[in-house]
């Protein structure tokens, strides 16, 4: 593919359904900006680096990207990125529960990860932007799918025996199924497991670098935003599905994490779709 002197963005359609995978949009930067400001998604982002070279930072560290590296950042998780040489990247935005399942099944950390050697599949990523927009979606969930294969084959070919899952992933597995229950504290999930809450959280912020409570309000400000990109309004609705009896302390936490308040953010949303 000859390389264009301009980036390329196209948006796919908006769906409706909670279950299916949202491709937001796709996009092929090539004049990425010097020192760009930090940027907080609501939604999944696999970045693809076709070029050049960069450097990712987030609160969970610094990465050193170059050509054959794949990077995938979560929503709701500040980052920015330094071009350092002539970096040349694809990335796709995507949601959706799909979305969540695949990050569970590939183990990704908070704050995203990254895989690197993976320059045999330049020709696969740079094929989106040779077809016609009406399967162009189609293409990009395929794009996708194969991807997380191949990341899937480095992680778990040399490990492939079964295992007891540990307490503190126990505790995230408690954590990812019963989110939206406004009820669900850390001391819940450790009377559920059977072990001390103060021990569940120190265990769990061993295993996964992060505390146990923010892990969920993580979990349920992810939740908001997919929520919202897929058209839902009410803040009241919204921080209901989401696990929080009080609008107002849920518009407090979604500010914090996101830079934004919710109704900002949903203005942010619909301004993106005209």
């Amino acid at each position: 593919m000859e390389r264009t002197q301009h980036n390329i963005c196209r948006f796919l359609p908006n769906r409706s359904h909670a279950d299916s995978l949202n491709i937001i949009n796709f996009v092929y930067e090539t004049q990425c900006p010097a020192f760009p400001e930090r940027l907080t998604l609501a939604t999944y982002r696999m970045v693809y680096v076709t070029g050049g070279a960069g450097v990712l930072r987030t609160d969970g560290g610094v990465a050193t990207l170059q050509a054959g590296d794949l990077y995938l950042i979560p929503p709701a998780i500040p980052f920015s990125l330094e071009n350092t040489e002539h970096i040349t990247f694809i990335y796709i935005s995507y949601l959706g529960l799909r979305a969540n399942a695949w990050a569970e099944q590939l183990q990704l950390g908070r704050f995203g990860g990254q895989y690197a050697g993976f320059d045999a599949l330049r020709p696969l990523w740079e094929s989106l932007f040779e077809l016609p927009d009406e399967i162009a979606d189609m293409r990009c969930e395929g794009v996708l799918l194969y991807t997380f294969s191949e990341i899937g084959k480095r992680i778990f070919a040399p490990c492939r025996e079964r295992r007891i899952p540990s307490v503190a992933e126990r505790a995230k597995r408690y954590a990812d199924e019963h989110f939206t229950d406004s009820g669900l504290t850390v001391e819940r999930i450790a009377a559920q497991l059977c072990y001390h809450p103060k021990y569940l959280s120190a265990t769990f912020r061993r295993a996964f670098n992060v505390g146990l409570c923010a892990y969920i309000t993580t979990l349920r400000i992810q939740n908001a935003c997919t929520l919202m990109a897929q058209g839902i309004t009410s803040i009241k609705d919204i921080a209901a599905l989401c696990g929080y009896r009080d609008p107002l302390y849920f518009s407090s936490l979604f500010k914090k994490q996101m830079g934004l308040s919710p109704k900002a953010h949903i203005r942010m949303l619909n301004a993106a779709r005209e």
